[in-house]
């Protein structure tokens, strides 16, 4: 995960909001031991029960962590997990992170980066796709595409 790419560093926070058996955060965690940064898991079964509880409960855990990076699955048994977190961070629908400009949040100060499972940005401007933060660098990738073509 190219996590260290956007400038995180070893003791950084990252609160995960996954499914303990989503492949993903099998990767997470193997990627957040490597690189140093500290993981917190937030149960999201609890907003197919209760999703006002889950919206505190997101809210604590990146208050109380003083999370950098938030993660997040899309949306799954009938729960919109980017919905709910936005409705706590208000800012993710307003924030482009295609121009460039740092992601900010007065209400958790520390929290830089929010990164989804979903396949597609719509309606979901502040948020980094997953799968993009699984491509290696722009040297790296190019170096992987001239060993495939050379290997067929």
């Amino acid at each position: 995960i190219g996590l260290l790419d956007y400038g995180l560093k070893a003791g950084d926070r990252v609160v995960s909001w996954l499914p303990e058996r989503f492949s993903e955060q099998m990767v997470l965690q193997f990627a957040c031991s490597k690189a140093g940064l500290i993981l917190y898991e937030l149960d999201p079964s609890l907003a197919i029960k209760d999703p006002e509880a889950a919206k505190v409960a997101l809210r604590k855990a990146l208050t109380i962590t003083k999370a950098n990076v938030l993660v997040s699955q899309e949306a799954g048994d009938d729960v919109n997990y980017v919905r709910l977190a936005h409705a706590v961070i208000p800012e993710l629908e307003i924030q482009d992170m295609g121009n460039g400009i740092p992601f900010l949040t007065p209400r958790f100060p520390h929290l830089r980066i929010c990164i989804q499972t979903g396949f597609d940005d719509e309606e979901k401007h502040g948020w980094f796709r997953y799968h993009h933060m699984l491509t290696p660098g722009s040297d790296d990738w190019d170096s992987y595409q001239e060993q495939l073509d050379e290997t067929g």
